[in-house]
Protein backbone atom coordinates (compact mmCIF):
# COMPACT_ATOMS: atom_id res chain seq x y z
CA UNK A 1 0.00 0.00 0.00
CA UNK A 2 2.92 2.17 0.83
CA UNK A 3 4.61 1.49 -2.29
CA UNK A 4 1.49 2.57 -4.19
CA UNK A 5 1.14 5.68 -2.67
CA UNK A 6 4.55 6.77 -2.93
CA UNK A 7 4.54 5.83 -6.55
CA UNK A 8 0.82 8.23 -6.99
CA UNK A 9 3.46 10.58 -5.77
CA UNK A 10 5.70 10.78 -7.87
CA UNK A 11 3.84 10.66 -10.79
CA UNK A 12 1.62 13.72 -9.75
CA UNK A 13 5.31 15.26 -9.44
CA UNK A 14 6.28 14.37 -12.88
CA UNK A 15 3.50 15.31 -14.17
CA UNK A 16 3.08 18.27 -12.15
CA UNK A 17 6.05 19.63 -13.50
CA UNK A 18 5.80 18.76 -17.12
CA UNK A 19 2.86 20.73 -17.63
CA UNK A 20 4.72 23.93 -16.42
CA UNK A 21 7.50 22.73 -18.29
CA UNK A 22 8.49 25.45 -20.38
CA UNK A 23 8.59 25.75 -24.50
CA UNK A 24 11.37 26.78 -26.60
CA UNK A 25 11.42 27.58 -30.32
CA UNK A 26 15.04 28.68 -32.58
CA UNK A 27 16.06 27.93 -35.87
CA UNK A 28 18.86 25.44 -36.62
CA UNK A 29 21.96 25.26 -38.59
CA UNK A 30 19.79 24.18 -41.73
CA UNK A 31 17.18 27.06 -41.17
CA UNK A 32 14.14 24.71 -39.90
CA UNK A 33 12.38 25.92 -37.39
CA UNK A 34 12.60 23.25 -34.46
CA UNK A 35 10.28 22.89 -31.18
CA UNK A 36 11.11 21.37 -27.76
CA UNK A 37 10.73 21.37 -24.24
CA UNK A 38 14.85 21.54 -23.81
CA UNK A 39 16.91 24.01 -24.72
CA UNK A 40 19.70 23.07 -27.42
CA UNK A 41 23.34 23.95 -25.93
CA UNK A 42 24.78 27.27 -28.61
CA UNK A 43 21.77 28.14 -30.07
CA UNK A 44 19.85 31.72 -30.38
CA UNK A 45 16.56 30.49 -28.27
CA UNK A 46 13.04 31.98 -27.84
CA UNK A 47 11.25 30.87 -24.57
CA UNK A 48 7.57 30.48 -25.83
CA UNK A 49 4.92 31.34 -23.59
CA UNK A 50 1.91 29.38 -22.55
CA UNK A 51 -1.48 30.52 -23.73
CA UNK A 52 -3.57 32.56 -20.94
CA UNK A 53 -5.97 30.12 -19.25
CA UNK A 54 -9.16 30.45 -20.48
CA UNK A 55 -12.30 31.14 -18.06
CA UNK A 56 -14.85 28.89 -19.13
CA UNK A 57 -17.57 30.75 -18.08
CA UNK A 58 -16.98 33.99 -19.67
CA UNK A 59 -15.81 31.76 -22.81
CA UNK A 60 -19.68 30.47 -22.91
CA UNK A 61 -21.21 33.67 -22.18
CA UNK A 62 -19.36 35.05 -25.61
CA UNK A 63 -20.19 32.29 -27.14
CA UNK A 64 -23.74 32.25 -26.64
CA UNK A 65 -23.63 36.06 -27.17
CA UNK A 66 -22.23 35.22 -30.53
CA UNK A 67 -25.16 32.85 -30.97
CA UNK A 68 -27.36 35.11 -30.30
CA UNK A 69 -25.87 37.56 -32.97
CA UNK A 70 -25.85 35.31 -35.82
CA UNK A 71 -29.62 34.77 -35.15
CA UNK A 72 -30.66 37.76 -35.19
CA UNK A 73 -28.53 38.22 -38.26
CA UNK A 74 -30.38 34.98 -39.64
CA UNK A 75 -33.90 36.08 -38.98
CA UNK A 76 -33.35 40.22 -40.10
CA UNK A 77 -32.02 38.17 -43.35
CA UNK A 78 -34.73 36.66 -43.86
CA UNK A 79 -37.20 39.46 -43.18
CA UNK A 80 -35.33 41.16 -45.81
CA UNK A 81 -35.37 38.42 -48.36
CA UNK A 82 -39.59 37.94 -47.66
CA UNK A 83 -40.25 41.96 -48.07
CA UNK A 84 -37.79 41.77 -51.47
CA UNK A 85 -40.17 38.38 -52.44
CA UNK A 86 -43.27 40.53 -51.66
CA UNK A 87 -41.85 43.76 -53.02
CA UNK A 88 -41.48 41.88 -56.66
CA UNK A 89 -44.85 40.19 -56.21
CA UNK A 90 -46.36 43.85 -56.32
CA UNK A 91 -44.00 44.75 -59.14
CA UNK A 92 -45.34 42.18 -61.17
CA UNK A 93 -48.92 42.30 -60.15
CA UNK A 94 -48.73 46.32 -60.97
CA UNK A 95 -47.43 45.17 -64.02
CA UNK A 96 -50.44 42.27 -64.82
CA UNK A 97 -53.07 45.40 -63.75
CA UNK A 98 -51.07 48.05 -65.73
CA UNK A 99 -51.02 45.90 -68.90
CA UNK A 100 -55.08 45.15 -68.32
CA UNK A 101 -56.12 48.24 -68.12
CA UNK A 102 -54.02 49.54 -71.03
CA UNK A 103 -56.18 46.63 -72.95
CA UNK A 104 -58.80 47.30 -71.71
CA UNK A 105 -58.80 51.47 -72.71
CA UNK A 106 -57.66 50.17 -76.39
CA UNK A 107 -60.73 48.02 -76.24
CA UNK A 108 -63.45 51.06 -75.47
CA UNK A 109 -61.70 53.38 -77.84
CA UNK A 110 -62.03 50.67 -80.92
CA UNK A 111 -65.27 50.17 -82.33
CA UNK A 112 -67.32 52.41 -79.41
CA UNK A 113 -70.96 51.67 -79.68
CA UNK A 114 -70.67 48.34 -81.64
CA UNK A 115 -68.40 45.99 -79.25
CA UNK A 116 -70.09 43.44 -76.52
CA UNK A 117 -68.19 43.01 -73.05
CA UNK A 118 -68.09 40.59 -71.13
CA UNK A 119 -69.50 41.06 -67.56
CA UNK A 120 -68.37 38.88 -64.18
CA UNK A 121 -71.55 36.82 -64.42
CA UNK A 122 -70.69 35.92 -68.30
CA UNK A 123 -73.17 37.62 -69.82
CA UNK A 124 -72.01 39.99 -73.23
CA UNK A 125 -73.92 43.29 -73.07
CA UNK A 126 -73.23 46.80 -74.89
CA UNK A 127 -71.71 49.92 -72.73
CA UNK A 128 -73.53 53.03 -73.98
CA UNK A 129 -70.54 56.00 -74.54
CA UNK A 130 -71.63 57.46 -70.74
CA UNK A 131 -70.62 53.80 -69.42
CA UNK A 132 -67.54 53.63 -71.71
CA UNK A 133 -66.31 57.25 -70.90
CA UNK A 134 -67.08 56.03 -67.31
CA UNK A 135 -64.58 52.71 -67.37
CA UNK A 136 -62.57 54.95 -69.90
CA UNK A 137 -61.61 57.07 -67.06
CA UNK A 138 -61.38 54.34 -64.79
CA UNK A 139 -58.97 52.56 -66.58
CA UNK A 140 -57.13 55.79 -67.06
CA UNK A 141 -56.75 55.98 -63.68
CA UNK A 142 -55.33 52.79 -62.79
CA UNK A 143 -52.75 52.98 -65.61
CA UNK A 144 -51.65 56.21 -63.63
CA UNK A 145 -51.24 54.16 -60.28
CA UNK A 146 -49.72 50.95 -61.77
CA UNK A 147 -47.66 52.07 -64.73
CA UNK A 148 -45.31 54.42 -64.09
Amino acid sequence: MKIKTISLAICGLLFSFSATAKMYKWVDENGATQYSSTPPVGADVQVIKPPPKVDSESAQKQLNSLKELQKSDTEAQSAAKEEKIKADQEVKEKKKTCASAKKNLESYNVGQGTRLYKTESGEYIRYNQEQIDEKTKANQKIVRENCN
